[in-house]
C-alpha cells in the first residue's frame, strides 16, 4: 500500500546550536544516506539531546520511518509537532508515523491538521483519501483535491482511485480508473499491470497480451513484460510462433534469466528441434541448475539419439542430487533404450527404494522383469501398483496378459484382465488379452469372439494378427488361420510366424484363396501412378534413369524411362492387348535389343497390372502358381510372390507392407543380355 509521496533531500544547512551537536546531526546524515539506519538514529539521538532544534527531529522521522522503527518514528514526530505545532509538514509526518503504527483515526486528525495549516499541502489529500479506502465518496473529494493542487500527479491519484473502488468490490469503477491512470500517463505501468491481471483473470488474452506490450514499450529493458507477453500467446491463444517472437526479445534483454531459457527450451522442443532446446536447456543449468533440468537434458539428447550422453548426464546429475527419485528412473529408461534390462532393473529398483509408491517406476520395474522372465518380480512389482491404484487397467491388463502368456494363474489371469476391460470395455489391447487368456484355457470359441472384436477396433497389429492365427488354426479354421498369419508375417517378418502361415497353407484346399488375399492387399490391382528409379545393363550399355509406371482406370497401361532433362527416353503402353512401344534410335537399329525391351515391357506389364492378382486362369502347382506361360513363385510365408519366370524372362521382388497394402521396394529383372534393378516410391 502507498502510504506516503515522500521526497527526501539530504541537507546540511541544519540549525544546530553546537559544534559538536552539528558533527553528531552531519553524522547522522552520512550514514542515512549509506542506508545504515540504526546509527543514523544513533547519531541523531545524539544531536537531539545536544541540541533539541525541531529540523533535527524532521530528519529523525525519516530515518525512523526508513528503518522500520515505528515507535521511535512516533517519538520523534511527536516531540516535532509539540516543537512547531505550526508546521503542516511537521503534523504531515506525524501522521504518516501514526498511520504506521494503525492509528488511523489519529493519523487522519494529523493529516487534517496539516491541511488546516496549509491547504495546498497536496499529499496529506492523498493520504486522508488512502485512509477512507472504505469509504469511496469522501476518499475521492480528497483524490479531487489532489489532482487540483497537482495535476501532475493525476496519474497515481486515479489509480489509487481504482485500488479504492475494487476494495469496495466496484469492479467496473476501478477498471473506469485504471483506464484513467494509464491514459494520464503512458510510461505509468502499474495500472497497466492491474488491467493485464484483471483481462487475464477473464481470459480476454488479446486485451491483457495489448497491456503488456504498452508495458514492454514503457519498459524496454524488463524482460518481466516480454515473458508474460509469450506465456499468454503459448498458453491462452495457443501461437507459439508469436510467443517465441517474445520470448526471444526477453532473452535479447536478459540472456540469463532462468524463466526466458526453460520458455525457450520448451517451444525449440516443441518444434522438435532438440539440438536449440538442447542449448537452452544448457544454459539454464549454468544460472538454475536443477534436478528436472538435468532430466530435460538427457531427454532432447536421448531425442538427438545420444543415449549414451543422456545416461552419462543423467548419472552426474544423479550423483549431485542423490535424493531425486526421479533420477534414477530416468536412467532406467536410457538402459531401457540400450536394451539393458538389467541396468534398467537396478536403477528402477534404486528410484523405488527412494519412493517405495512411485508408479511409473512400479510400472516399469515389471515391464522389465518380464522381459527378463522373472516372474515373482514383475508379478510383485504388478501387484503394488495395483494395491496403489485399484483402477489402474493398464496394469491389470498387462499382469493378466503376462500371467496367461506363461499359461500361469490363469484363473487369476483371467479376472484381471476383465477387470481391466470393466473400464474400458472397447479397449482393442484389453480385448486381444482376454481372447489371449480364453485360448490358454481351451476355450477357443470365446477366444476367437474377442480376438473379432480386438481386430475390428486395434486394426491390423502383427501381434494381434497371431494371436488369431493360433486361435483359428486351434478351430480348425485354417483359412484365417493364414490370412492371419500371412499378414502378420508380411508387417513383422517372423520365421514362427512364416512356419505357421505355411504349416496352415499346406491345409487349406483351394489354394486360390491366395489370389483373392492379393487382390485386396496387392497395391498395385487398381488405377495408379507408381515413380521409380532404375538401373539398366543393356547388352553391355550401363545408364541410370527415372521412370514412371501408371495404370488408368481404362485399363491402359504405360512405362516411361526419362532422359536427364526429363523428357521420356522410351516408353511402351498397352490398351487392352494393343501394345506400342517408342524406342530410342540406337536400340531401333539393334532388333535383338528392341525385342528383350518388348518381352521385358510385358513382364513388367503383368507386375503392375490386375492381371497378377486375377484367379482366372491360374493353377496351383508345388508351391507356385501357373498361368499364360508365367511361373509366380510363392515365398515362405504364402503372401506374396517372390519370383516370377516367363521363358528366359526372371522378377525377383523386394516388397514391403505399408497403409495396408503390399507395394514394391525393389524389382530385379534378369534375361539374357539385360539385367535391370527398379526401386519404387510409394503409389499414387
Amino acid at each position: 500500500m502507498k502510504k506516503a509521496i515522500i521526497l527526501i533531500v539530504f541537507s546540511s544547512a541544519a540549525l544546530c546550536g553546537t559544534d559538536e551537536s552539528y558533527r553528531a546531526y552531519f553524522n547522522a546524515l552520512i550514514n542515512e544516506k549509506e542506508g545504515k539506519y540504526e546509527k543514523a538514529l544513533e547519531e541523531y539521538a545524539k544531536a537531539a539531546q545536544l541540541d533539541p532544534d525541531p529540523y533535527i527531529y524532521k530528519s529523525a522521522v525519516r530515518a525512523a520511518m526508513a528503518y522500520g522503527d515505528i515507535p521511535k518514528a512516533l517519538e520523534y514526530s511527536r516531540i516535532s509537532v509539540e516543537n512547531d505545532s505550526s508546521s503542516a509538514q511537521a503534523w504531515y509526518e506525524y501522521g504518516n508515523a501514526l498511520w504506521a503504527a494503525n492509528k488511523n483515526e489519529e493519523a487522519q486528525k494529523a493529516f487534517l491538521n496539516a491541511i488546516k495549516i496549509d491547504e495546498n499541502y497536496a499529499e496529506a489529500y492523498y493520504q486522508i483519501a488512502s485512509l477512507n479506502n472504505a469509504d469511496p465518496v469522501k476518499a475521492m473529494y480528497y483524490l479531487n483535491k489532489l489532482i487540483e493542487l497537482r495535476p501532475d500527479l493525476k496519474a497515481d491519484a486515479y489509480m489509487r482511485a481504482a485500488e479504492i473502488y475494487y476494495n469496495a468490490k466496484n469492479v467496473a469503477k476501478a477498471l473506469e480508473y485504471l483506464k484513467k491512470s494509464a491514459q494520464a500517463d503512458e510510461f505509468y505501468s502499474r495500472p497497466r499491470y492491474m488491467l493485464a491481471l484483471y483481462y487475464e483473470d477473464i481470459k480476454d488474452w488479446n486485451s491483457a497480451i495489448s497491456m503488456y506490450k504498452q508495458i514492454a514499450a514503457a519498459e524496454p529493458e524488463n524482460p518481466d513484460a516480454f515473458i508474460k507477453i509469450g506465456e499468454l500467446y503459448l498458453s491462452g491463444l495457443e501461437d507459439s510462433q508469436s510467443a517465441e517472437k517474445y520470448f526471444l526479445a526477453a532473452y535479447r534483454v536478459s540472456p540469463k534469466n532462468p524463466q526466458v531459457l526453460y520458455w525457450l527450451s520448451v517451444l525449440s522442443e516443441m518444434k522438435k528441434d532438440f539440438g536449440q532446446a538442447m542449448f537452452y536447456a544448457r544454459e539454464l543449468d549454468k544460472y538454475a541448475p536443477s534436478a528436472s533440468n538435468s532430466i530435460k537434458i538427457g531427454y532432447y539428447q536421448s531425442f538427438t539419439g545420444d543415449i549414451n550422453g543422456a545416461i552419462d548426464t543423467l548419472l552426474k546429475a544423479h550423483k549431485k542430487w542423490p535424493e531425486n527419485y526421479e533420477l534414477p528412473y530416468f536412467i532406467s529408461l536410457g538402459y531401457d533404450d540400450l536394451k539393458d534390462n538389467k541396468k534398467a532393473r537396478f536403477y528402477l529398483e534404486k528410484a523405488l527404494s527412494l519412493k517405495p509408491d512411485y508408479s511409473q517406476a512400479l510400472m516399469q520395474l515389471g515391464v522389465v522383469c518380464e522381459r527378463l522372465n522373472d516372474t515373482k518380480c514383475f508379478k510383485k512389482s504388478f501387484e503394488n501398483l495395483i494395491k496403489k491404484e485399484p483402477d489402474n487397467h493398464t496394469a491389470l491388463n498387462y499382469l493378466g496378459y503376462s500371467l496367461a502368456d506363461r499359461g500361469l494363474e490363469l484363473d487369476l489371469a483371467e479376472s484381471l484382465v476383465k477387470k481391466a476391460l470393466e473400464y474400458e470395455p472397447e479397449n482393442a489391447a484389453y480385448l486381444d488379452s482376454m481372447a489371449w487368456v480364453l485360448y490358454k484355457k481351451k476355450k477357443n470359441d470365446e477366444a476367437a469372439a474377442y480376438i473379432e472384436k480386438s481386430i475390428a477396433r486395434y486394426g491390423e497389429d502383427p501381434v494381434v494378427l497371431l494371436h488369431a492365427g493360433d486361435i483359428y488354426s486351434s478351430l480348425g479354421e485354417y483359412e484365417q488361420a493364414w490370412k492371419n498369419y500371412a499378414l502378420s508375417a508380411l508387417m513383422t517378418p517372423d520365421k514362427k510366424t512364416a512356419s505357421r502361415a505355411a504349416e496352415s497353407f499346406k491345409k487349406i484346399s483351394d489354394k486360390k484363396i491366395f489370389l483373392s488375399f492379393l487382390s485386396e492387399k496387392y497395391a498395385y490391382s487398381l488405377a495408379h501412378e507408381t515413380p521409380c528409379y532404375a538401373k539398366f545393363n543393356l547388352l553391355g550399355r550401363s545408364f541410370s534413369a527415372d521412370c514412371h509406371i501408371s495404370l488408368k482406370e481404362n485399363g491402359k497401361f504405360y512405362f516411361i524411362v526419362y532422359d536427364p532433362f526429363m523428357s521420356p527416353y522410351f516408353y511402351f503402353s498397352f490398351e487392352k492387348e494393343d501394345f506400342n512401344i517408342k524406342l530410342p534410335d540406337e536400340i531401333k537399329e539393334n532388333p535383338a535389343a528392341a525385342e528383350k525391351i518388348s518381352q521385358a515391357a510385358r513382364m513388367l506389364r503383368f507386375v503392375f497390372s490386375p492381371e497378377i492378382a486375377n484367379a482366372e486362369g491360374w493353377k496351383y502347382a508345388g508351391g507356385r502358381f501357373e498361368k499364360n506361360g508365367y511361373k509366380s513363385y510363392l515365398n515362405r510365408e504364402k503372401n506374396f510372390f517372390e519370383k516370377i519366370n516367363s521363358g528366359r524372362i526372371k522378377v525377383f521382388i523386394e516388397k514391403t507392407y505399408l497403409n495396408g497394402k503390399i507395394k514394391i521396394n525393389k524389382l530385379m529383372l534378369k534375361m539374357p543380355g539385360v539385367n535391370a534393378e527398379f526401386y519404387f516410391r510409394e503409389p499414387k
